[in-house]
């Protein structure tokens, strides 16, 4: 399924705001993001030793498990966004999911 991805704030500046891809699960839309930027792990690596976590959701509502990254999307956009050290979120959760998966 055709998707619209959103990358906001740092994300957005480095590796573009907005792409589309056919990605039938977040996981390959991480992997696409990756395929096309090829410094985007070293960036989420440095985010986790930063202790930097994300926000991810899918048609507006927020993922909270590194599960969710795997399951088939019915529809929507997904956003991607960095998540100050800190904040109170499943980010940590999310951003040691992704690094699984790339």
């Amino acid at each position: 399924m055709q998707r619209r991805v959103y990358l906001e704030g740092e994300l957005g500046e480095r590796f573009g705001t907005k792409m589309d891809f056919h990605a039938p699960t977040v996981k390959d839309a991480i992997k696409l993001i990756e395929v096309n930027n090829p410094k985007f792990r070293k960036y989420l690596i440095d985010c986790h030793e930063k202790g930097v976590g994300f926000n991810i959701d899918v048609a507006g509502e927020e993922l909270e498990y590194g599960e969710e990254l795997l399951l088939p999307l019915q529809g929507g956009d997904i956003t991607i966004a960095a998540i100050p050290q800190g904040a109170k979120s499943g980010g940590q959760k999310i951003l040691a999911a992704i690094l699984i998966i790339i």
